[in-house]
């Protein structure tokens, strides 16, 4: 089982880069 102190970072990590590239393609349509 991943630990909480593993698991929060890489979470935020991913929502971080989704949210960037979400943007992106919204700003390059």
């Amino acid at each position: 089982m991943i630990s909480m102190h593993l698991l929060i970072p890489i979470l935020a990590m991913l929502a971080i880069l989704g949210g960037g590239w979400l943007f992106l393609r919204w700003y390059l349509r």
